[in-house]
Protein backbone atom coordinates (compact mmCIF):
# COMPACT_ATOMS: atom_id res chain seq x y z
CA UNK A 1 0.00 0.00 0.00
CA UNK A 2 1.73 3.25 -0.68
CA UNK A 3 1.38 6.56 0.72
CA UNK A 4 -1.32 8.09 -1.06
CA UNK A 5 -3.50 4.92 -1.04
CA UNK A 6 -2.80 5.33 2.75
CA UNK A 7 -4.03 8.26 2.86
CA UNK A 8 -7.13 8.12 1.53
CA UNK A 9 -8.03 5.02 3.42
CA UNK A 10 -7.97 6.98 6.63
CA UNK A 11 -10.00 9.75 5.23
CA UNK A 12 -12.28 7.54 3.91
CA UNK A 13 -14.15 5.88 6.64
CA UNK A 14 -17.48 4.34 8.07
CA UNK A 15 -19.15 7.06 8.49
CA UNK A 16 -19.88 8.43 4.90
CA UNK A 17 -21.16 4.78 3.77
CA UNK A 18 -24.90 5.68 4.88
CA UNK A 19 -24.70 8.97 2.53
CA UNK A 20 -22.99 6.82 -0.33
CA UNK A 21 -26.30 4.35 0.56
CA UNK A 22 -28.54 7.40 0.53
CA UNK A 23 -28.47 8.42 -3.33
CA UNK A 24 -29.24 4.63 -4.75
CA UNK A 25 -32.82 4.54 -5.62
CA UNK A 26 -32.78 1.65 -7.76
CA UNK A 27 -34.53 -1.01 -5.78
CA UNK A 28 -32.55 -3.79 -7.73
CA UNK A 29 -29.44 -2.33 -6.91
CA UNK A 30 -30.38 -2.19 -3.21
CA UNK A 31 -31.59 -6.02 -3.54
CA UNK A 32 -27.88 -6.94 -4.99
CA UNK A 33 -26.14 -4.70 -2.75
CA UNK A 34 -27.69 -6.73 0.40
CA UNK A 35 -26.11 -9.84 -1.32
CA UNK A 36 -22.80 -8.29 -1.31
CA UNK A 37 -21.65 -8.28 1.96
CA UNK A 38 -22.79 -8.16 5.62
CA UNK A 39 -21.81 -4.49 6.22
CA UNK A 40 -23.35 -3.20 2.77
CA UNK A 41 -26.51 -5.17 3.56
CA UNK A 42 -26.73 -3.83 6.73
CA UNK A 43 -26.96 -0.18 5.00
CA UNK A 44 -28.89 -1.61 2.33
CA UNK A 45 -31.41 -3.05 4.19
CA UNK A 46 -32.17 0.54 6.21
CA UNK A 47 -32.26 2.10 3.16
CA UNK A 48 -34.58 -0.43 1.10
CA UNK A 49 -37.43 -0.42 3.90
CA UNK A 50 -36.33 3.45 4.74
CA UNK A 51 -39.77 5.07 3.79
CA UNK A 52 -41.78 2.76 1.33
CA UNK A 53 -42.41 -1.16 1.52
CA UNK A 54 -43.26 -1.64 -2.63
CA UNK A 55 -42.73 -4.15 -5.65
CA UNK A 56 -39.82 -6.79 -6.62
CA UNK A 57 -38.27 -4.91 -9.61
CA UNK A 58 -39.81 -5.18 -13.25
CA UNK A 59 -37.24 -7.78 -14.20
CA UNK A 60 -38.25 -9.81 -11.22
CA UNK A 61 -42.39 -9.30 -11.85
CA UNK A 62 -41.66 -11.05 -14.90
CA UNK A 63 -39.75 -14.57 -13.36
CA UNK A 64 -40.01 -14.85 -10.52
CA UNK A 65 -43.16 -12.69 -9.31
CA UNK A 66 -43.70 -13.89 -5.73
CA UNK A 67 -40.16 -14.33 -4.36
CA UNK A 68 -38.97 -11.67 -3.21
CA UNK A 69 -41.69 -9.71 -2.09
CA UNK A 70 -42.28 -12.77 -0.03
CA UNK A 71 -39.29 -12.43 1.67
CA UNK A 72 -39.45 -8.30 2.09
CA UNK A 73 -42.55 -9.16 3.74
CA UNK A 74 -40.82 -11.78 6.04
CA UNK A 75 -37.99 -9.64 6.85
CA UNK A 76 -40.38 -7.00 7.87
CA UNK A 77 -42.28 -9.50 10.08
CA UNK A 78 -39.13 -10.81 11.99
CA UNK A 79 -36.63 -7.44 12.03
CA UNK A 80 -38.61 -4.65 13.74
CA UNK A 81 -36.12 -1.83 12.90
CA UNK A 82 -37.22 -2.75 9.68
CA UNK A 83 -40.67 -2.37 10.38
CA UNK A 84 -39.72 0.82 12.10
CA UNK A 85 -38.78 2.67 8.94
CA UNK A 86 -41.43 1.51 6.65
CA UNK A 87 -43.86 4.59 6.03
CA UNK A 88 -45.76 3.50 3.05
CA UNK A 89 -47.77 0.14 3.03
CA UNK A 90 -48.12 -0.86 -1.02
CA UNK A 91 -49.43 -3.55 -1.79
CA UNK A 92 -48.58 -4.55 -5.71
CA UNK A 93 -50.90 -6.43 -8.25
CA UNK A 94 -49.38 -9.76 -8.66
CA UNK A 95 -50.18 -12.36 -11.26
CA UNK A 96 -50.86 -15.48 -9.28
CA UNK A 97 -50.45 -14.64 -5.39
CA UNK A 98 -50.38 -17.48 -3.15
CA UNK A 99 -52.39 -18.37 -0.45
CA UNK A 100 -50.08 -17.78 2.07
CA UNK A 101 -49.73 -13.84 1.32
CA UNK A 102 -53.03 -13.47 3.25
CA UNK A 103 -50.69 -14.44 6.86
CA UNK A 104 -47.95 -12.32 5.15
CA UNK A 105 -50.14 -9.19 4.28
CA UNK A 106 -51.81 -9.30 7.90
CA UNK A 107 -48.71 -10.29 9.94
CA UNK A 108 -46.54 -7.65 8.32
CA UNK A 109 -49.02 -4.70 8.34
CA UNK A 110 -49.51 -5.21 11.98
CA UNK A 111 -45.53 -5.36 12.27
CA UNK A 112 -45.60 -1.87 10.51
CA UNK A 113 -46.41 1.16 13.52
CA UNK A 114 -45.53 3.92 11.49
CA UNK A 115 -47.18 3.88 7.96
CA UNK A 116 -48.46 6.80 6.62
CA UNK A 117 -50.03 5.41 3.76
CA UNK A 118 -51.79 2.71 2.93
CA UNK A 119 -52.83 1.35 -1.28
CA UNK A 120 -53.62 -1.98 -2.29
CA UNK A 121 -53.77 -2.61 -6.00
CA UNK A 122 -53.69 -6.20 -5.85
CA UNK A 123 -56.86 -8.41 -7.25
CA UNK A 124 -56.65 -9.94 -4.21
CA UNK A 125 -59.18 -9.48 -1.48
CA UNK A 126 -57.94 -7.69 1.43
CA UNK A 127 -57.65 -9.83 4.93
CA UNK A 128 -59.80 -8.82 7.05
CA UNK A 129 -57.24 -8.47 9.90
CA UNK A 130 -55.54 -5.54 7.73
CA UNK A 131 -59.03 -3.78 7.08
CA UNK A 132 -59.58 -3.69 10.58
CA UNK A 133 -56.31 -2.71 11.50
CA UNK A 134 -56.19 0.28 9.47
CA UNK A 135 -58.10 2.08 12.54
CA UNK A 136 -55.07 1.15 14.92
CA UNK A 137 -52.71 3.24 12.47
CA UNK A 138 -52.45 6.88 14.09
CA UNK A 139 -50.43 8.12 11.49
CA UNK A 140 -52.52 7.03 8.43
CA UNK A 141 -53.28 10.05 5.90
CA UNK A 142 -53.38 8.66 2.32
CA UNK A 143 -55.60 5.24 1.47
CA UNK A 144 -55.94 3.71 -1.83
CA UNK A 145 -58.39 0.97 -2.09
CA UNK A 146 -60.58 -1.07 -4.95
CA UNK A 147 -64.68 -0.78 -4.31
CA UNK A 148 -64.96 -4.31 -4.29
CA UNK A 149 -63.53 -4.26 -0.61
CA UNK A 150 -66.30 -1.83 0.46
CA UNK A 151 -69.51 -4.23 -0.42
CA UNK A 152 -69.51 -5.51 3.24
CA UNK A 153 -70.76 -3.55 5.98
CA UNK A 154 -68.38 -4.42 8.65
CA UNK A 155 -65.63 -3.68 6.14
CA UNK A 156 -67.40 -0.18 5.00
CA UNK A 157 -66.88 0.57 8.80
CA UNK A 158 -63.70 -0.06 9.29
CA UNK A 159 -62.80 2.27 6.80
CA UNK A 160 -65.14 4.88 7.93
CA UNK A 161 -63.36 5.30 11.20
CA UNK A 162 -60.49 7.14 9.48
CA UNK A 163 -60.91 10.51 10.51
CA UNK A 164 -57.72 12.36 9.95
CA UNK A 165 -57.04 11.15 6.12
CA UNK A 166 -55.40 13.88 3.89
CA UNK A 167 -55.48 11.48 0.34
CA UNK A 168 -58.30 8.82 -0.36
CA UNK A 169 -58.97 7.20 -3.84
CA UNK A 170 -61.86 4.81 -4.03
CA UNK A 171 -61.58 3.11 -7.54
CA UNK A 172 -65.28 1.73 -7.94
CA UNK A 173 -66.85 1.34 -4.72
CA UNK A 174 -69.56 -0.41 -4.07
CA UNK A 175 -73.12 0.61 -3.40
CA UNK A 176 -73.41 0.10 -0.25
CA UNK A 177 -70.72 2.85 0.49
CA UNK A 178 -73.35 5.34 -0.71
CA UNK A 179 -75.43 5.96 2.86
CA UNK A 180 -72.02 6.93 4.62
CA UNK A 181 -70.48 8.46 1.96
CA UNK A 182 -71.00 12.32 2.59
CA UNK A 183 -71.47 11.93 6.52
CA UNK A 184 -67.48 10.65 6.06
CA UNK A 185 -66.21 12.94 3.65
CA UNK A 186 -67.78 15.93 5.71
CA UNK A 187 -65.99 14.64 9.06
CA UNK A 188 -62.50 15.25 7.41
CA UNK A 189 -63.42 18.49 5.81
CA UNK A 190 -60.36 20.51 7.65
CA UNK A 191 -57.63 17.34 6.90
CA UNK A 192 -59.15 15.86 3.33
CA UNK A 193 -56.56 17.28 0.67
CA UNK A 194 -56.76 15.11 -2.21
CA UNK A 195 -60.28 13.17 -3.16
CA UNK A 196 -60.10 10.68 -6.77
CA UNK A 197 -63.42 8.59 -6.81
CA UNK A 198 -63.82 6.28 -10.27
CA UNK A 199 -66.12 4.46 -11.64
CA UNK A 200 -68.92 5.18 -8.73
CA UNK A 201 -72.50 4.81 -10.59
CA UNK A 202 -74.25 5.20 -7.28
CA UNK A 203 -72.78 8.86 -6.43
CA UNK A 204 -75.17 11.45 -7.70
CA UNK A 205 -75.99 15.22 -6.97
CA UNK A 206 -77.79 14.56 -3.49
CA UNK A 207 -74.73 13.11 -1.98
CA UNK A 208 -72.15 15.20 -3.76
CA UNK A 209 -74.04 18.89 -3.63
CA UNK A 210 -73.71 18.34 0.81
CA UNK A 211 -69.64 18.01 0.77
CA UNK A 212 -67.80 20.74 1.95
CA UNK A 213 -64.06 20.68 1.24
CA UNK A 214 -62.68 23.40 1.73
CA UNK A 215 -58.92 22.86 2.16
CA UNK A 216 -59.22 20.45 -1.37
CA UNK A 217 -56.09 20.83 -3.52
CA UNK A 218 -56.59 17.59 -6.11
CA UNK A 219 -59.65 16.73 -7.29
CA UNK A 220 -60.42 14.12 -9.51
CA UNK A 221 -64.17 12.73 -10.17
CA UNK A 222 -64.26 10.12 -13.60
CA UNK A 223 -66.72 7.76 -15.28
CA UNK A 224 -69.80 8.99 -12.49
CA UNK A 225 -72.81 9.10 -14.61
CA UNK A 226 -75.24 10.22 -12.18
CA UNK A 227 -73.28 13.69 -11.44
CA UNK A 228 -74.04 16.85 -13.37
CA UNK A 229 -73.42 19.96 -12.59
CA UNK A 230 -75.57 20.52 -9.52
CA UNK A 231 -73.73 18.55 -7.46
CA UNK A 232 -70.24 19.36 -8.45
CA UNK A 233 -70.70 23.15 -8.72
CA UNK A 234 -71.26 23.12 -4.63
CA UNK A 235 -68.46 21.91 -3.86
CA UNK A 236 -66.05 23.51 -6.65
CA UNK A 237 -67.46 26.95 -4.60
CA UNK A 238 -66.08 25.58 -1.75
CA UNK A 239 -62.60 24.44 -3.12
CA UNK A 240 -61.39 27.62 -2.96
CA UNK A 241 -57.58 26.18 -2.51
CA UNK A 242 -57.79 23.63 -5.32
CA UNK A 243 -54.42 23.48 -7.99
CA UNK A 244 -55.40 20.29 -9.47
CA UNK A 245 -58.59 19.58 -11.21
CA UNK A 246 -59.80 16.77 -13.60
CA UNK A 247 -63.57 15.69 -14.56
CA UNK A 248 -64.09 13.01 -16.23
CA UNK A 249 -67.94 13.17 -16.23
CA UNK A 250 -70.27 13.16 -19.24
CA UNK A 251 -72.89 14.52 -17.42
CA UNK A 252 -71.23 17.61 -16.91
CA UNK A 253 -70.43 20.61 -19.45
CA UNK A 254 -67.63 23.20 -18.93
CA UNK A 255 -70.76 25.81 -20.14
CA UNK A 256 -72.59 25.03 -17.19
CA UNK A 257 -69.54 25.58 -14.56
CA UNK A 258 -68.07 28.99 -16.24
CA UNK A 259 -71.69 30.65 -15.44
CA UNK A 260 -73.74 31.56 -12.25
CA UNK A 261 -76.42 29.68 -11.29
CA UNK A 262 -79.40 30.61 -8.87
CA UNK A 263 -77.48 28.85 -5.61
CA UNK A 264 -74.38 31.20 -6.11
CA UNK A 265 -71.97 32.40 -8.36
CA UNK A 266 -69.55 30.46 -10.80
CA UNK A 267 -66.40 28.87 -8.81
CA UNK A 268 -62.92 30.80 -9.10
CA UNK A 269 -59.56 29.38 -9.35
CA UNK A 270 -56.86 31.06 -7.53
CA UNK A 271 -54.60 28.49 -7.47
CA UNK A 272 -55.51 26.21 -10.29
CA UNK A 273 -51.88 24.23 -11.73
CA UNK A 274 -53.08 21.74 -13.38
CA UNK A 275 -56.01 20.80 -15.26
CA UNK A 276 -57.60 18.01 -17.17
CA UNK A 277 -60.81 18.69 -20.01
CA UNK A 278 -62.70 16.84 -22.01
CA UNK A 279 -63.28 18.77 -25.02
CA UNK A 280 -67.32 19.69 -25.74
CA UNK A 281 -68.63 20.37 -29.69
CA UNK A 282 -69.99 23.59 -28.99
CA UNK A 283 -68.89 26.96 -30.51
CA UNK A 284 -69.06 29.00 -27.22
CA UNK A 285 -66.57 26.20 -24.90
CA UNK A 286 -63.18 27.97 -26.23
CA UNK A 287 -64.75 31.25 -24.31
CA UNK A 288 -66.17 29.57 -21.60
CA UNK A 289 -62.92 27.97 -20.77
CA UNK A 290 -61.13 30.97 -21.12
CA UNK A 291 -63.38 32.71 -19.03
CA UNK A 292 -62.82 29.42 -15.95
CA UNK A 293 -59.40 29.68 -16.36
CA UNK A 294 -58.05 33.12 -16.73
CA UNK A 295 -57.44 34.13 -13.06
CA UNK A 296 -55.44 30.59 -12.39
CA UNK A 297 -51.75 30.09 -12.73
CA UNK A 298 -51.64 27.03 -14.95
CA UNK A 299 -48.80 25.04 -15.53
CA UNK A 300 -50.05 22.08 -16.89
CA UNK A 301 -52.93 22.24 -19.61
CA UNK A 302 -54.29 18.88 -20.98
CA UNK A 303 -57.42 18.55 -23.11
CA UNK A 304 -58.84 15.05 -24.59
CA UNK A 305 -61.13 14.32 -27.09
CA UNK A 306 -62.76 11.38 -25.92
CA UNK A 307 -64.51 10.24 -29.00
CA UNK A 308 -60.91 9.86 -30.36
CA UNK A 309 -59.68 7.65 -27.47
CA UNK A 310 -62.10 5.30 -27.64
CA UNK A 311 -61.86 3.38 -30.46
CA UNK A 312 -65.14 2.27 -32.10
CA UNK A 313 -66.13 -1.80 -32.49
CA UNK A 314 -65.89 -3.05 -36.01
CA UNK A 315 -68.10 -5.57 -36.71
CA UNK A 316 -67.60 -8.87 -38.58
CA UNK A 317 -68.58 -7.36 -41.64
CA UNK A 318 -66.48 -4.94 -41.41
CA UNK A 319 -63.38 -6.97 -40.92
CA UNK A 320 -64.01 -9.58 -43.46
CA UNK A 321 -64.30 -6.27 -46.01
CA UNK A 322 -61.11 -4.46 -45.31
CA UNK A 323 -59.25 -6.45 -43.33
CA UNK A 324 -56.36 -4.42 -41.28
CA UNK A 325 -53.13 -5.87 -43.10
CA UNK A 326 -54.73 -7.41 -45.87
CA UNK A 327 -54.03 -5.93 -49.73
CA UNK A 328 -56.86 -3.27 -50.60
CA UNK A 329 -58.73 -5.75 -53.40
CA UNK A 330 -60.84 -8.34 -52.66
CA UNK A 331 -61.94 -11.34 -55.29
CA UNK A 332 -65.57 -12.72 -55.25
CA UNK A 333 -66.74 -15.47 -57.51
CA UNK A 334 -69.87 -15.37 -59.19
CA UNK A 335 -71.21 -18.75 -59.95
CA UNK A 336 -73.76 -17.57 -62.70
CA UNK A 337 -72.10 -14.48 -64.92
CA UNK A 338 -75.18 -13.92 -66.52
CA UNK A 339 -77.61 -13.69 -64.06
CA UNK A 340 -75.25 -10.99 -62.29
CA UNK A 341 -74.99 -9.43 -65.04
CA UNK A 342 -78.74 -8.85 -65.57
CA UNK A 343 -78.83 -7.67 -61.90
CA UNK A 344 -76.62 -5.25 -61.93
CA UNK A 345 -78.20 -3.27 -65.06
CA UNK A 346 -81.03 -2.87 -62.44
CA UNK A 347 -78.97 -1.64 -59.40
CA UNK A 348 -80.08 2.35 -59.32
CA UNK A 349 -81.77 1.98 -62.87
CA UNK A 350 -79.09 3.78 -64.37
CA UNK A 351 -76.00 1.18 -64.01
CA UNK A 352 -73.53 0.78 -66.50
CA UNK A 353 -73.51 -1.71 -68.94
CA UNK A 354 -70.22 -4.41 -68.06
CA UNK A 355 -69.48 -3.02 -64.89
CA UNK A 356 -68.02 -5.44 -62.57
CA UNK A 357 -70.55 -6.65 -59.39
CA UNK A 358 -70.09 -8.58 -56.52
CA UNK A 359 -72.54 -10.97 -55.52
CA UNK A 360 -75.33 -8.72 -57.48
CA UNK A 361 -73.64 -5.48 -56.31
CA UNK A 362 -71.95 -2.71 -57.96
CA UNK A 363 -68.12 -2.93 -57.30
CA UNK A 364 -65.66 -0.17 -56.31
CA UNK A 365 -63.40 0.46 -59.41
CA UNK A 366 -61.36 4.24 -58.23
CA UNK A 367 -60.85 6.36 -61.04
CA UNK A 368 -57.15 7.10 -60.53
CA UNK A 369 -56.30 3.27 -61.24
CA UNK A 370 -52.96 2.50 -61.94
CA UNK A 371 -53.17 1.45 -66.12
CA UNK A 372 -51.07 -1.92 -64.83
CA UNK A 373 -54.20 -2.64 -62.21
CA UNK A 374 -57.03 -1.76 -65.37
CA UNK A 375 -55.12 -4.38 -67.59
CA UNK A 376 -54.68 -7.05 -65.28
CA UNK A 377 -58.50 -6.58 -63.78
CA UNK A 378 -59.31 -6.58 -67.48
CA UNK A 379 -57.43 -10.13 -67.97
CA UNK A 380 -58.56 -11.81 -64.47
CA UNK A 381 -62.64 -10.71 -65.36
CA UNK A 382 -62.60 -11.94 -68.90
CA UNK A 383 -60.68 -15.33 -68.17
CA UNK A 384 -61.89 -16.53 -65.19
CA UNK A 385 -65.93 -16.09 -63.50
CA UNK A 386 -64.43 -13.41 -61.28
CA UNK A 387 -65.21 -10.01 -61.12
CA UNK A 388 -62.74 -7.76 -58.78
CA UNK A 389 -63.71 -5.45 -56.17
CA UNK A 390 -61.79 -2.63 -54.64
CA UNK A 391 -62.52 -2.55 -50.96
CA UNK A 392 -61.69 1.44 -50.33
CA UNK A 393 -61.29 2.91 -46.73
CA UNK A 394 -64.05 4.70 -45.47
CA UNK A 395 -63.14 8.52 -45.72
CA UNK A 396 -61.17 9.73 -42.94
CA UNK A 397 -63.20 12.81 -39.98
CA UNK A 398 -61.72 15.94 -39.98
CA UNK A 399 -60.14 16.39 -36.78
CA UNK A 400 -60.89 18.98 -34.46
CA UNK A 401 -59.14 22.00 -34.69
CA UNK A 402 -58.14 23.95 -31.59
CA UNK A 403 -59.56 27.62 -32.54
CA UNK A 404 -55.88 29.89 -32.70
CA UNK A 405 -57.67 32.83 -31.12
CA UNK A 406 -57.75 30.83 -27.81
CA UNK A 407 -54.26 29.81 -27.46
CA UNK A 408 -53.03 33.28 -28.11
CA UNK A 409 -55.10 34.46 -25.22
CA UNK A 410 -54.31 31.34 -23.22
CA UNK A 411 -50.22 32.33 -23.74
CA UNK A 412 -50.88 35.88 -23.40
CA UNK A 413 -52.25 34.86 -19.49
CA UNK A 414 -50.16 31.77 -18.70
CA UNK A 415 -47.05 32.20 -20.46
CA UNK A 416 -44.54 32.59 -17.19
CA UNK A 417 -46.34 29.86 -15.55
CA UNK A 418 -47.10 27.09 -18.41
CA UNK A 419 -45.23 24.27 -18.76
CA UNK A 420 -46.72 21.58 -20.08
CA UNK A 421 -49.30 21.42 -22.97
CA UNK A 422 -50.85 18.04 -23.81
CA UNK A 423 -53.40 17.39 -26.85
CA UNK A 424 -55.16 14.52 -27.43
CA UNK A 425 -57.81 14.16 -30.53
CA UNK A 426 -56.98 17.55 -31.58
CA UNK A 427 -55.09 19.61 -34.14
CA UNK A 428 -53.04 22.90 -33.63
CA UNK A 429 -52.21 24.83 -36.30
CA UNK A 430 -48.32 25.94 -36.03
CA UNK A 431 -49.19 29.10 -36.16
CA UNK A 432 -50.21 28.31 -32.47
CA UNK A 433 -47.60 26.25 -31.63
CA UNK A 434 -44.92 28.48 -32.82
CA UNK A 435 -46.60 31.64 -30.76
CA UNK A 436 -46.60 29.13 -27.83
CA UNK A 437 -43.18 28.23 -27.53
CA UNK A 438 -41.20 31.25 -28.44
CA UNK A 439 -43.49 32.87 -25.79
CA UNK A 440 -43.80 30.88 -22.91
CA UNK A 441 -40.13 30.75 -21.14
CA UNK A 442 -40.94 27.90 -18.76
CA UNK A 443 -42.55 25.03 -21.03
CA UNK A 444 -41.23 21.78 -21.01
CA UNK A 445 -43.20 19.62 -23.00
CA UNK A 446 -45.83 19.52 -25.89
CA UNK A 447 -46.90 16.53 -26.19
CA UNK A 448 -50.32 15.35 -28.61
CA UNK A 449 -51.15 11.93 -29.34
CA UNK A 450 -52.30 12.37 -32.91
CA UNK A 451 -48.65 13.11 -34.21
CA UNK A 452 -50.05 12.77 -38.18
CA UNK A 453 -52.59 15.98 -37.09
CA UNK A 454 -49.41 17.61 -35.00
CA UNK A 455 -47.06 18.37 -37.47
CA UNK A 456 -44.57 20.37 -35.04
CA UNK A 457 -44.39 17.04 -33.04
CA UNK A 458 -43.12 15.13 -35.69
CA UNK A 459 -39.76 16.90 -35.10
CA UNK A 460 -37.53 14.69 -33.00
CA UNK A 461 -35.07 17.71 -32.40
CA UNK A 462 -37.97 19.29 -30.79
CA UNK A 463 -38.34 16.93 -28.23
CA UNK A 464 -35.00 16.51 -27.46
CA UNK A 465 -34.23 20.05 -27.46
CA UNK A 466 -36.93 20.43 -25.26
CA UNK A 467 -34.68 20.03 -22.20
CA UNK A 468 -32.48 22.98 -22.91
CA UNK A 469 -35.16 24.98 -25.03
CA UNK A 470 -34.12 27.94 -23.23
CA UNK A 471 -30.68 28.29 -25.27
CA UNK A 472 -33.15 27.43 -28.69
CA UNK A 473 -35.69 29.82 -28.01
CA UNK A 474 -33.56 32.73 -27.44
CA UNK A 475 -31.27 31.77 -29.74
CA UNK A 476 -34.36 32.07 -32.24
CA UNK A 477 -35.92 35.01 -31.01
CA UNK A 478 -32.43 36.86 -31.13
CA UNK A 479 -31.35 35.88 -34.64
CA UNK A 480 -35.18 35.70 -36.17
CA UNK A 481 -34.14 32.89 -38.33
CA UNK A 482 -37.54 31.63 -38.23
CA UNK A 483 -38.15 32.61 -41.94
CA UNK A 484 -35.22 31.47 -43.06
CA UNK A 485 -34.52 27.92 -41.21
CA UNK A 486 -36.93 25.75 -39.47
CA UNK A 487 -37.72 26.30 -35.52
CA UNK A 488 -36.78 22.93 -35.21
CA UNK A 489 -33.65 22.76 -36.00
CA UNK A 490 -30.68 22.90 -33.51
CA UNK A 491 -28.94 26.40 -32.61
CA UNK A 492 -25.46 26.76 -34.73
CA UNK A 493 -22.40 25.99 -32.48
CA UNK A 494 -19.95 28.85 -32.46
Amino acid sequence: MNASTQQHSEVLTLDILPYIFGHVSSTADLYNLCLASRSASHYALNRLYDGTLFAQPMADAQAKPNRRYAKALQAVIRYPHLASRVRSYIVPHMPQPHERFDELWSESFSACHNITEFHWRSTSAVPPAVLSGLSEKPRLRSLTIPGDELSIPSKVDAVTKLPNLEQLSLLAPDRAFRHVFAKWMNSMNETLTRLHVESAEWLDDSILSVIRLPNLVRLTLHDCPALSAAGVLPLLRSASKIQTLYLGLSGVKLSELARPDDHGPRPTFNHLQKVFVNWEKSLAFWLHLQSLLEASPIETFHIIRASAVAKPRRSANDANVNQQNGPPTMLAPIPNMQQNVAQNANVGGNAPQGAPAVNGALATRPANLPPVLVLLTSIVETLTPYRISFALPPPRRETPLIDDSFIHRFVSLHATTLKKFWVVGLRCSEEAVFDMCSKCEQLERVKAEDVDEFPMIRRPTLARDMASRKSLWSWWRDRNAGADRPLWAPPPRD
